[in-house]
């Protein structure tokens, strides 16, 4: 074949033909070195993956201190912070707050074996995409109300 020529010959795991010319093997080499130092940049600004680890885990041990105090909940980081995507004041601050004693349940889910003094609600998805209703099984404490 001559040089710049379209391969028509593909692979199991390629379904259009690829393309032999000096041009893109240079082209990928470029795209490598391209994305070496775009990493080595963000590394430098903290977005590497040995900073990322330590945020995550800051975050988690913040999290433990927080929740080892008496409270009626938990509060548990998500999103890019949980990730170690983001640092402390960079985004927003994504957190899951988790009712202690409270239990939500899907449907053909049994609540014989769930222990009395917790609250059971059953989730109702018959709702709008993305939603759901609670429906309250047996009594609810008046801390709620």
């Amino acid at each position: 074949m001559a040089e710049g020529g379209i391969d028509r010959t593909t692979s199991q795991t390629e379904s259009v033909p690829g393309h032999s010319s000096l041009y893109s093997r240079h082209s990928q080499t470029y795209v490598e070195n391209v994305s070496v130092e775009i990493c080595t940049i963000m590394t430098r600004l903290g977005y590497g993956e040995e900073m990322r680890r330590w945020r995550v885990e800051k975050h988690r041990e913040n999290d433990r201190m927080h929740n080892a105090g008496s409270h009626d909940f938990t509060e548990i980081t998500a999103g890019s912070k949980a990730e170690g995507l983001t640092c402390l004041l960079e985004g927003d601050l994504d957190l899951l707050t988790v009712l202690n004693g409270v239990l939500c349940v899907e449907a053909g889910i049994s609540i014989q074996t769930i222990l009395d003094g917790v609250e059971v609600y059953r989730m109702d998805t018959r709702v709008y995409p993305g939603h759901c209703r609670l429906l309250q099984e047996g009594q609810t404490h008046t801390r709620w109300e």
